[in-house]
């Protein structure tokens, strides 16, 4: 990470999304804790799946004290920065077993072009609903709607549609583009 050791007096820095279990895929813990080491930041982890089997389920781990307040404490967020995904076969959800093909598929189906924590959304920026939503552990589109200075990471040239959605969802103040031959994201 080309951050640098930069202390800041204060600073928090918390977990928007839950965990995936590849350790050669986007990992939201380890580019929290990699925040938070270069600036000295205090640091919430949500120790739970990105996506669960049920709404069931996703309902028990929200009910848990430190899932919660680990949630809280990113709703609190002066700055949030989130990564845009896409929905395809490489991306890290579906690598990892947390998004199964059937349920790529039905995205798709959908329209959905794009993702901001697991909240799936169309070219036209309007929000794809459903079973995957309803399985997602992280913030809800209505917590990034009520922040300010959100800032989106998209990362690669293949993305065009998903920024282009992403742009058009209004989540976003500040978009960072990291397009390159190879991006390392």
């Amino acid at each position: 990470m080309a951050l640098r050791n930069h202390p800041v007096r204060g600073l928090v820095v918390a977990q928007t999304l839950g965990g995936l279990n590849s350790a050669g895929s986007f990992s939201p813990s380890r580019v929290t804790s990699l925040f938070a080491e270069k600036l000295h930041a205090r640091t919430y982890h949500l120790y739970v799946p990105a996506i669960v089997a049920t709404k069931e389920l996703r309902n028990v781990l929200l009910a848990d004290p430190g899932v919660r307040l680990a949630l809280d404490m990113a709703r609190k967020a002066s700055c949030l920065m989130v990564g845009i995904g896409k929905p395809e076969i490489g991306a890290a959800v579906v690598e990892t077993g947390f998004l199964s093909g059937t349920n790529l598929r039905r995205l798709l189906a959908q329209g959905a072009v794009g993702d901001i924590t697991a909240r799936y959304f169309d070219i036209n920026g309007k929000r794809v609903l459903g079973e995957v939503d309803d399985r997602a552990i992280g913030l809800l589109w209505e917590d990034i709607e009520s922040l300010e200075n959100v800032v989106g990471v998209a990362c690669g040239s293949n993305k065009t549609k998903a920024i282009l959605g992403a742009l058009r969802t209004g989540l976003l103040d500040v978009l960072l583009p990291m397009i390159g031959p190879r991006p390392q994201c």
